[in-house]
């Protein structure tokens, strides 16, 4: 494990856990490489009639990732559960054959847990992926995944985060007939390892100086796209917004002006292309591109891990992101340690 107590100015809680992400990674896949086993014999493919996921934060942009990903590899409906239709409205409604899947870092939130209570009771198979394994939202679920990725203490998610795209990535691979992906997964805590060389750092003043940006994402990416818009509010206090290549395009592309960022994240899936097509476009119209993809050679690139399976590229780009984001943060005079008027449990109903 990394000491997360250095003295560096810039070395702070959340630059540090989000270093320990390659040794949590590797944690998690040895530890539910069976269990997910297990749930593939259990609930085959065939039996699942929907997934649903129920998330809050960083916790609901991974389980975007994860509806992508399911979607694109499995074949399933994924729909996403407004925790307040168990929590407030509490309608019942027929889960048979629904794989119903709560994402939480700490798995204390109260709406969580009443939503875990409320599928069960439906008829949905409550499948958990949480921090803590003995907290209430894992007292409700079926069954438990442990994200493994140790006492996170930095308000702001990171490692937890990467482990819950890791969660999404394992579940898929144990399903999927094609073994591209499950292949690939064991290499992720090296994948990991090497996005940390990737140092998008020396970009860090134009975002620090930017009133605000758009993070643009498509397909499995826009989970992340999402994930790096928040940090930059909580832990910048600089207004960021996501959207997905296409949807920007429908309206939010009135914002855009001269030299304004645009932070793009790709994968060398069919949303690249598009994804291509919008930077250029952005770069016609006077915007900052910084593309996340190794095909891209113009000023603004970042410099990702090449050549990497579609469904993995995401994983090791946010990875990369969150330097960045803590080096904005300081930038901008902000500890992001310490993020305004936020704390790291929050408890919604």
């Amino acid at each position: 494990m990394i000491d997360c107590l250095g003295h560096n100015q810039t070395q702070t809680l959340m630059a540090c856990e989000a270093l320990q992400a390659p040794d949590c990674v590797e944690r998690q896949i040895s530890t539910n490489q069976e269990k997910f086993a297990d749930l593939a014999r259990k609930i085959p493919l065939e039996k699942i009639r929907l997934v649903m996921t129920c998330a809050r934060g960083s916790s609901d942009h991974a389980a975007s990732y994860g509806k992508y990903l399911i979607e694109t590899r499995m074949a399933i409906p994924v729909s996403s559960a407004p925790p307040s239709i168990a929590s407030l409205y509490q309608v019942s409604m027929n889960l048979k054959n629904v794989l119903f899947i709560l994402v939480s870092q700490s798995g204390r939130s109260p709406d969580l847990v009443a939503n875990a209570k409320w599928a069960k009771e439906n008829g949905a198979f409550v499948l958990a992926f949480v921090n803590d394994v003995n907290s209430p939202v894992a007292e409700q679920a079926d069954m438990v995944i442990s994200l493994e990725a140790g006492k996170e203490v930095s308000v702001a998610a990171t490692k937890s985060f990467i482990a819950s795209l890791a969660a999404f990535a394992q579940l898929v691979a144990s399903y999927c007939p094609d073994q591209t992906l499950a292949t690939a997964l064991p290499t992720l805590p090296e994948i990991l390892q090497q996005s940390q060389t990737k140092d998008w750092t020396d970009f860090a003043p134009i975002f620090a100086a930017s009133p605000s940006l758009l993070t643009i994402g498509r397909g499995v990416s826009y989970g992340v796209a999402q994930e790096a818009a928040l940090k930059f509010k909580e832990t910048s206090v600089l207004h960021a917004e996501a959207f997905s290549s296409a949807e920007v395009r429908h309206g939010p592309l009135g914002l855009l002006r001269d030299n304004m960022p645009f932070l793009v994240f790709s994968q060398n899936d069919e949303c690249r292309k598009d994804l291509q097509t919008l930077a250029s476009d952005l770069r016609q119209r006077g915007a900052r591109v910084f593309w996340a993809d190794q095909a891209d050679d113009h000023a603004f690139a970042l410099p990702v891990v090449p050549d990497l399976h579609p469904a993995l590229a995401p994983i090791a780009a946010v990875s990369s992101f969150y330097q960045l984001a803590n080096t904005v943060a300081f930038l901008r005079g902000y500890d992001p340690d310490k993020p305004k008027h936020l704390k790291k449990v929050t408890e919604t109903v």
